[in-house]
C-alpha cells in the first residue's frame, strides 16, 4: 500500500503535526498486524496477508460470550439430569412403585447422550461453523428425546424439548426451523402431559424436582 503525496521537503508543503501524529499511530497499528510503515517522500506500508504466529490476542467481551453461553448451558444440562434423577426417585406423593426399573434404566441410557449431543451442537467453533455430521446427530438427538419422553414419562423435564429446539433454530433454515421446533415442543408436552389441563402443560416446562 503506497500513498504518494507532496514531498515534505517542498517549501510551503511541510507535513503538519496532526498528520505526523496520525502517521505515528498508524505505524503502531500496522506493527501490531506484523507489518511496518516507512515515511520518505512517499508513505509506504507493508502488511502480511497471512496470520503471523503469536499475533492472537486475548478475546474481549464479545469473543468470550459464546463460551459464557456454553458454560450456562452446561449448568442447565446438569440441572435437567439432576431433576430427572430426583423425579425418578420414590417420593411420598407417588410411592415406591411409581417408576419401574425399566424406566430408570431407559433414563440412564437415553438422557446422558441427549445432554452430550446438546453440548456438542452448541460448542463454540471458529466462525460459528456447524458441528460435523449435524444432519445425523440432530435427528438422533430428537429421536432419543422422544423415546425418553415416551418410555420414562413425566419424570423427564419437557423443557428438554426447548433446548433441542434451540439447536434446530440455529441449524435449519428459518421457516423449516420454526415449524419443526414448535412441533417438537408441542409433541413433547402432549406425550407426557396430555391428560393435564393447559395450565399444567405450560408449567411442565419449568423443571421442578420432587422434594
Amino acid at each position: 500500500m503506497t500513498f504518494a503525496g507532496t514531498p515534505p521537503d517542498v517549501s510551503g508543503h511541510e507535513w503538519s503535526d496532526a498528520l505526523a501524529h496520525a502517521l505515528r499511530e498508524t505505524a503502531v497499528q500496522i506493527g501490531d498486524l506484523g507489518g511496518h510503515l516507512e515515511v520518505h517522500s512517499e508513505v509506504e506500508a507493508w502488511i502480511p496477508a497471512g496470520k503471523r504466529r503469536g499475533m492472537a490476542r486475548s478475546p474481549g467481551p464479545v469473543g468470550a460470550a459464546p463460551w459464557l453461553a456454553f458454560a450456562v448451558l452446561l449448568l442447565i444440562e446438569t440441572d435437567h439430569l439432576a431433576s430427572a434423577a430426583l423425579n425418578l426417585a420414590p417420593s411420598p406423593e407417588t410411592g415406591a412403585g411409581s417408576t419401574t426399573p425399566a424406566q430408570i434404566l431407559a433414563a440412564a441410557v437415553l438422557l446422558p447422550p441427549i445432554s452430550l449431543l446438546q453440548l456438542r451442537h452448541v460448542y463454540p467453533r471458529p466462525g460459528g461453523a456447524p458441528p460435523q455430521a449435524w444432519q445425523v446427530t440432530v435427528p438422533l438427538q430428537i429421536v432419543l428425546l422422544l423415546l425418553a419422553l415416551i418410555i420414562v414419562g413425566p419424570a423427564v423435564p419437557p423443557s428438554y424439548a426447548t433446548l433441542v429446539g434451540g439447536v434446530m433454530l440455529y441449524q435449519l433454515r428459518p421457516a423449516r426451523s420454526w415449524v419443526t421446533t414448535v412441533l417438537l415442543i408441542i409433541g413433547a408436552v402432549e406425550i407426557t402431559w396430555w391428560r393435564a389441563p393447559l395450565s399444567g402443560q405450560v408449567n411442565a416446562f419449568m423443571p421442578r424436582p420432587r422434594s
